[in-house]
């Protein structure tokens, strides 16, 4: 036989292995990730987005009107943004906006806040209306409904520090009422697309909420704090109806709907060339399952808090699913993990910092109910059951350890109030950190306190 056709039948039988091999692998990961698929759904999984997408928004008007009134506030004199929101003096110790012995240039800051609310006074009866009649659901494009809409991070970002500084320079003002007004509002502005399925919206709502546990914490610690029970309950209310984890899950589960869909896309679409032919027969397979598995885990840990088993053993198991992945460095298993290696860094830091807010929710919660019974009963309570039932129907659970958070009345006659922090031990409410020179802030401790206002004497 001429060498000519040996090298041909060689490069043949090359090209049968090939393609007998390529068969074989390709046959047995995706009998692999039909079957996980299929666990997912006995296990009642929601896996089409049909299943999980909110209904569409109907006042898509309103999203123009609340960039509008955000726009007349450009030609403010006073920056809110520029106010020492939550400035920690010390591990534990916040400074007051609203201390007696308030800094000139923050109480200057104040006046200039409140001359521009009596100036934008009609700006602000806008917002606020807004406020309480937004849109929870989503607007889209009806040509591709899988398009999230608008995030409108800076107006929001905007509206949300100008109610704050309105509620801090009212209290500053002597006006409680008025004060806890714009901070009711700041609340709802951070129910804005409350359903929207985008991580992006989520993480935005909640750092509107931060921003409104901090103006919360100044309201609370004025030393002119003159609210009414009445008001102080509205407060509490309006914060123990705000989900933080609920929606988060919910995001999670409709952006693995979404990758879902984008995936089933993609294996009808023919390969336009070598790089879509090698991705869909050999490497999307196992890309796609171990995406699942990587957002299942994510969503069984976000579902632990909300049964109030401990966020620290959860959390645990996620950093180990975690280092799992990002073990894959070599060169063949980051092309065939590439969009879960894309997507990792992404993802990784949402449950925690989503379980950490949810916690700052709780303690602001607990905090209000403090102050309601203290405004009632003119001394703070010997512990936390005191509040049931009048003040609060349950001590609110801690989400690090899944226990009550934790409660100590001073004998100066103030309190103690703290989750026992991501290291999943009870340190005694030290707000202290472990290692030197880091800055301070609720999360920086060994444990995450409640903190008192920093004297300036």
């Amino acid at each position: 036989m001429k060498l000519r056709w040996r090298i041909a039948i060689g490069v043949l039988g090359v090209f049968l292995l090939f393609g007998l091999s390529h068969f074989i692998f390709n046959k047995s990961s995706q009998t692999e990730l039909e079957k996980y698929k299929a666990e997912l759904r006995g296990n009642g999984e929601k896996l089409t987005l049909a299943e999980v997408l909110p209904e569409r928004g109907t006042n898509e008007a309103a999203l123009e009107d609340f960039v509008a009134v955000v726009g007349s506030f450009q030609n403010t004199a006073s920056k809110p943004w520029d106010l020492p929101w939550f400035e920690y003096a010390s591990a534990g110790e916040v400074v007051p906006l609203l201390g007696q012995s308030t800094r000139s240039s923050a109480r200057s800051s104040l006046d200039a806040v409140l001359a521009d609310l009596r100036t934008f006074k009609n700006s602000f009866e806008d917002l606020h209306g807004l406020a309480k009649n937004l849109e929870l659901n989503p607007t889209w494009d009806t040509a591709d409904p899988y398009v999230s809409s608008a995030p409108l991070y800076v107006a929001k970002r905007t509206s949300a520090q100008w109610l704050g500084a309105a509620a801090i320079a009212e209290m500053h003002a002597g006006n409680s009422e008025a004060a806890i007004e714009h901070l009711l509002a700041l609340i709802n502005l951070s129910r804005f697309y409350e359903n929207d399925f985008s991580l992006a919206h989520q993480m935005i709502r909640q750092a509107v909420a931060t921003l409104g546990f901090h103006t919360t914490w100044q309201v609370l610690h004025s030393y002119s704090t003159n609210c009414s029970e009445a008001d102080l309950k509205k407060l509490q209310h309006r914060w123990e109806s705000f989900e933080i984890i609920a929606m988060m899950e919910h995001s999670f589960i409709s952006e693995r709907a979404r990758f879902l869909h984008h995936m089933d896309l993609s294996r009808s679409t023919p390969p336009s060339g070598i790089d879509d032919y090698l991705w869909q027969s050999l490497t999307q397979n196992e890309n796609e399952l171990l995406y699942l598995s990587f957002l299942q885990s994510i969503i069984e840990g976000l579902r632990s808090v909300k049964t109030n088993k401990p966020w620290s053993d959860s959390h645990q198991n996620l950093t180990q699913h975690f280092s799992l992945i990002e073990q894959k460095t070599g060169i063949v298993d980051r092309v065939r993990y590439s969009l879960t290696l894309i997507a990792l860094p992404n993802f990784k830091k949402l449950p925690p910092s989503s379980v950490r807010n949810e916690t700052s929710r709780r303690l602001t919660v607990t905090a209000i109910a403090l102050k309601r019974y203290q405004t009632s009963k003119g001394r703070l309570p010997s512990d936390l059951n005191a509040l049931i039932p009048e003040f609060i129907t349950a001590v609110p659970i801690d989400c690090m350890d899944g226990k009550p958070l934790k409660y100590k009345l001073n004998p100066d006659g103030t309190f103690l109030l703290y989750s026992i922090g991501e290291n999943g031990k009870d340190d005694g409410g030290d707000p202290t950190s472990e290692t030197t020179g880091t800055t301070h802030d609720l999360w920086s401790g060994r444990d995450a306190v409640w903190p008192k206002p920093a004297s300036l004497d």
